[in-house]
């Protein structure tokens, strides 16, 4: 079966990276796949080195989200010079443009995507999404949170919408003590000291403040917990300057863009993600795989994956505290700690990848026309 993915670009996100995850999980199972952005070209974007160690085939055909004459014209021109059986589009900005053009391109397979409750961003983007969702044979949603929203805007969506969770590559080797050691020296972290971390976009529906605030509680009552920001973003300044402002700078780390995030999750004690706003964050099932247990905001899709006292935590949006209280409950139960180790663990392997993968195509043959 050939399989093309269309997502926006190959910029740092969430959906850009299942794309990729999932057309190269495909492609262990046999099947020939592709990616094409049509929001900037392939080659910008900091996954397209990703794509290309799978040696996926990457092409780019720009396209604004409502169809458009000739930028549909030359989309239906490669979709037919690559020939695939399914075209699956990802997010809202490549859904509506993908979908006309695998129609008139002969596809007999078309799946749109939604990796977040964020529907569409305007009345324009909702009208064309709700007309060409007639013609896609199947909807996949992240979670059963995405799938009730997309219901509610678009009652069509409701015999052709399914969930299907994103999957995970499970790290088959572990990293070397030498690496973790070079890494607490790189940023001054002891080696019996915690740590706490929160690996996301620098953007405010992460609230990295709530993150910060966290911080500040739990040192008040043990300075043995170092707290890690990974990431990069618009915010970088301005969470810069909270720490300073709270005097915070020997504890709270904002590292930057890490590329190897398996040693970040080789390194945490805990993960922490204070979202306002969430889809089904992959991220989650990344700590999970690394035996990390995870405190997380009761958003989106989060309460199908994170079980409270199992393997981590929930918490209100923008209480601090309540974060804190649970970090302490953790670090202060080493029989706790190790239990939810276990069953984060057991709960990443429910999310390989190639199981995934496997449903996917199970759906594709299913829907074909």
């Amino acid at each position: 079966m050939k399989i093309v993915h269309v997502i926006p670009s190959l910029a740092m996100g969430g959906a850009e990276t299942l794309a990729i995850n999932l057309a190269a999980a495909q492609k262990s199972l046999g099947h020939e796949t592709a990616i094409c952005c049509v929001m900037s070209p392939p080659e910008k974007g900091v996954l397209f080195k990703r794509a290309q160690d799978f040696n996926i085939p990457c092409y780019y055909s720009y396209s604004k989200h409502e169809p458009r004459v000739m930028s549909t014209i030359r989309l239906v021109s490669l979709i037919r010079h690559i020939a695939p059986d399914v075209v699956q589009s990802h997010s809202p900005r490549a859904n509506s443009c993908t979908t006309v053009a695998a129609r008139l391109g002969g596809v007999k397979c078309i799946t749109a995507t939604f990796h977040n409750s964020f529907i569409w961003a305007n009345k324009r983007q909702q009208k064309w999404g709700r007309w060409t969702s007639r013609w896609q044979d199947v909807i996949f949603c992240d979670a059963e949170f995405i799938r009730k929203h997309l219901i509610e805007k678009c009652h069509i969506a409701q015999r052709k919408a399914r969930v299907v969770y994103p999957g995970i590559f499970i790290p088959e080797q572990l990293v070397s003590p030498d690496a973790k050691k070079l890494f607490r020296e790189q940023w001054g972290i002891r080696e019996n000291e915690k740590l706490v971390g929160i690996v996301a976009r620098l953007a405010d529906v992460k609230d990295h403040n709530t993150f910060i605030n966290t911080a500040e509680i739990v040192l008040r009552t043990s300075q043995n917990v170092k707290f890690l920001i990974v990431g990069d973003g618009p915010r970088k300044g301005e969470l810069k300057k909270c720490i300073i402002d709270k005097k915070l700078e020997g504890n709270v780390l904002i590292t930057g863009f890490i590329k190897s995030l398996d040693l970040v999750w080789s390194m945490l004690d805990i993960f922490v993600l204070t979202s306002l706003s969430e889809g089904f964050p992959v991220s989650i099932l990344e700590a999970f795989a690394s035996g990390v247990p995870v405190i997380a905001t009761n958003v989106g899709g989060i309460p199908e994956i994170v079980k409270s006292g199992e393997n981590g935590f929930l918490a209100d949006p923008k209480r601090p505290e309540q974060v804190a209280a649970k970090i302490l409950e953790i670090l202060e139960s080493p029989v706790l700690m190790a239990q939810m180790r276990n069953n984060a663990m057991s709960t990443a392997h429910s999310f390989q990848i190639e199981n995934i993968a496997q449903k996917t195509i199970t759906s594709y043959k299913e829907f074909s026309r």
